[in-house]
């Protein structure tokens, strides 16, 4: 073991501008794994140095490959991200053709000639490393799981079951135009098809007369588990409510989300344009959009179905690294309700131009997921992505939806600030 003072040493000795020192240095913390090096070796693994860049990759190859990955995770640097990717794929794919000359020397084989971890120079290390050692075949991973089912659920249960699960809608019950300050019923509602009559009854015996209530109706965008929880965020500019949100566990054949509303600082005679989302497991599940006059009551007028949508939205994961395992929560159960979902690490491939792909990944996206955050809110690689994203003109289809799950939210730039930031604490608990 190396002692604590002698590894500051050592630390120190990676600013040296003699390069003996610094190889010397990166050696020993090589050998020795001292993790407080590797955020300081992934940086010098792109140095101008041949001899220091060599080093540095051959360094980082003695850690653990889930701990390199994601200290260059932690670093939110696309850039450096990319190279430790592909350093990783290099080190497997020689760590295989290790495996299969041995192989092959058992055979009689002649004895492969060695490869250079750069393709600029081949310099050999400060000392002969040992060859890595043959990596243990990872566990098969499971199937993800639909919270509140009792099985794996992949795309081919899906295919299986789509034509045998009932639907599920959504419905709300709001006021078409209401005077200001009053406080008025929001009523919505969750519910198997053929509950369909159950709710129209429950909804009129809970509001009377139904003539000044708009309703909409729309089908889940995805399969819904028992025993899911659904979450109701209403929001129209100018108006609030009370409670802000409201959530059900998804159990019998239908449910009721109780709210009331008022319009508090929207303009008279000016429509307030605005939309009742419904969420499970941090994934949008329908959207109702909302609209209100602040004027008296009108006509009544029949159910309005919403514009259809793709039954599997492809969403783009816009977050900061360091908020990985909030963002694997959501991906997780996107997959598990069939959607395609676009992460940076997961998508794209080592060695690809990062700036390019991120944007064709968020060109075939139909929703942006911006995961909002002191973090996101710090990091220019995530500030380029949403000012990609609102370059792209797609307002009018509520493309950019940003949620966060820490209070308080970090201030919005102005360029974002008018978007509808749904808050999700559920996604840290």
């Amino acid at each position: 073991m190396v002692d604590q003072p002698h590894i500051q040493q050592l630390l120190a000795a990676l600013d040296s501008e003699d390069t003996d020192t610094v190889l010397a240095a990166i050696h020993q913390l090589g050998q020795q794994q001292v993790q407080q090096a590797l955020p300081k070796l992934l940086h010098l693994s792109q140095s101008e140095n041949a001899r220091i860049r060599t080093a540095a990759q051959e360094a980082l190859l003695q850690f653990d490959e889930q701990l390199v990955r994601q200290m260059a995770e932690d670093l939110d640097d696309r850039a450096l991200l990319s190279d430790a990717l592909k350093l990783l794929e290099d080190a497997n794919k020689r760590r295989q053709r290790l495996l299969e000359e041995a192989g092959a020397e058992d055979t009689g084989a002649s004895e492969p000639e060695p490869d250079a971890w750069d393709l600029d120079e081949a310099i050999p290390p400060p000392r002969p490393i040992a060859p890595p050692m043959p990596a243990a075949p990872a566990p098969a991973m499971p199937k993800p799981e639909v919270p509140g089912r009792g099985h794996a659920y992949d795309d081919e249960d899906r295919r299986a079951s789509s034509s045998s699960v009932e639907t599920v809608q959504f419905t709300a019950y709001y006021p078409r135009e209401m005077r200001p300050d009053d406080w008025q019923p929001l009523q919505a509602y969750v519910f198997r098809e053929s509950a369909a009559d159950q709710v129209a009854a429950d909804a009129e015996k809970q509001l009377g007369i139904l003539d000044s209530f708009r309703r909409i109706l729309e089908n889940a965008r995805r399969n819904i588990g028992e025993g899911e929880t659904i979450t109701a965020t209403p929001w129209l500019p100018g108006f609030q409510f009370n409670p802000p949100t409201v959530s059900v566990g998804f159990y019998e054949d239908w449910h009721r989300f109780e709210f009331k509303l008022r319009a508090k600082d929207a303009p008279l005679n000016i429509a307030a344009n605005g939309f009742l989302t419904f969420t499970a497991g941090g994934v949008i599940v329908a959207d109702i959009p909302m609209s209100i006059f602040v004027t008296p009551a009108v006509a009544p007028a029949p159910p309005q179905p919403t514009e259809p949508r793709p039954l599997y939205d492809t969403v783009f994961a816009s977050y900061s690294h360091k908020d990985t395992i909030v963002v694997e929560k959501v991906e997780a159960a996107a997959k598990a309700f069939g959607m395609t979902y676009l992460r940076d690490v997961v998508t794209l491939r080592s060695g690809e131009d990062w700036n390019e792909g991120l944007k064709t990944m968020i060109d075939q996206a139909t929703i942006f997921q911006m995961f909002w955050s002191v973090h996101y809110a710090q990091s220019p690689h995530c500030r380029a992505e949403w000012e990609y994203a609102v370059s792209l003109g797609r307002e009018s289809q509520r493309f950019i939806r940003p949620i966060y799950w820490l209070q308080p939210m970090p201030d919005p730039p102005a360029p974002i600030q008018h978007l509808h930031f749904t808050y999700q604490p559920d996604l840290v608990k």
